[in-house]
């Protein structure tokens, strides 16, 4: 592989679920949660969205609760056939 990015991924401390997000709005408003780099009280900041453009790569945020595996059941097999998959639609060469 090269050594250039294709891609930036960032993993909330939460779950993505109504009841997490639920949970993360309630900690929000009382202060005992925290996601001050990405998202004000109620929405993402402009100036995340603004960052992004600059990077000119992808930016991809996931939950704790593994949103991006779903469907891959516990299969190491499953797994594999994603990540090449994403390896070769990114024009990648894997090992």
């Amino acid at each position: 592989m090269t050594g250039r990015a294709v891609e930036l991924v960032g993993i909330y401390h939460a779950n993505g679920s109504l009841r997490g997000e639920l949970a993360y709005a309630v900690g929000k408003l009382l202060g005992t949660a925290h996601c001050d780099i990405t998202h004000s009280v109620v929405q993402r900041k402009p100036e995340w969205d603004s960052m992004v453009t600059r990077l000119g790569l992808p930016v991809v945020l996931l939950h704790l609760d593994g949103g991006a595996l779903e469907g891959l059941g516990s299969s190491v097999d499953a797994f594999e056939r994603a990540v090449r998959s994403s390896a070769s639609a990114q024009a990648l060469t894997l090992g």
